[in-house]
C-alpha cells in the first residue's frame, strides 16, 4: 500500500529520491527538504583548518552573487574526515539567512588562521534534510 509522506515542517522539496511505486526501505530519504528559516554555509576544509576552527568562532562571508555582507559563527565541525577528499565538513550558521536563496555560493574569510590558510573559502548555503520512517511495520511505496 501507499504511504504518506509529511513534512515536520515548511519549506521547499529541492529533490525526490525515489520513483512511484518504488518500495522503499524504513529510513531511507525519498525526498530532501529545505526548511525554511536561517541558512548554513557549508564548506570542507584541511586537517590544519579544522584544528584552528572552534565552534562558536565568529567568521566573515560575502554572498558571490551580490557582494553582501554577512556574519556567522561556525556551529559544527566535522568529527572525522571525509574518506574520500581526506577534509572536514564546516557548518558555518549564518545571520539573518532565512532569505538566502538556497544552493547559492558564498566566500567565506578566514582572515583569523595561521599562515597559508588565512584565505577565501568558497562555500554554498544549504539546509538539512529529511526521511520517511517505517508506516504501519510496513515499508511504504512511493505514490
Amino acid at each position: 500500500s501507499y504511504g504518506t509522506l509529511t513534512a515536520d515542517a515548511s519549506g521547499v522539496i529541492t529533490s525526490v529520491d525515489a520513483e512511484p511505486g518504488q518500495v522503499v526501505a524504513a529510513g531511507q530519504p525519498v525526498v530532501t527538504l529545505a526548511h525554511d528559516g536561517p541558512r548554513d554555509a557549508v564548506f570542507a576544509v584541511s586537517e590544519q583548518t579544522a584544528l584552528a576552527l572552534k565552534p562558536g568562532q565568529s567568521m566573515q562571508a560575502i554572498l558571490a552573487s551580490t557582494g553582501q555582507p554577512l556574519q556567522g559563527k561556525v556551529r559544527e565541525l566535522a568529527a572525522s574526515a571525509d574518506p574520500v577528499t581526506r577534509t572536514y565538513a564546516v557548518k558555518l550558521a549564518l545571520e539573518a539567512s532565512e532569505r538566502l536563496p538556497l544552493g547559492a555560493t558564498v566566500h567565506v574569510l578566514a582572515a583569523d588562521l595561521p599562515g597559508s590558510q588565512a584565505a577565501v573559502i568558497s562555500a554554498s548555503v544549504l539546509w538539512s534534510s529529511c526521511a520517511i520512517s517505517r508506516a504501519g511495520g510496513r515499508a511504504p511505496s512511493w505514490p
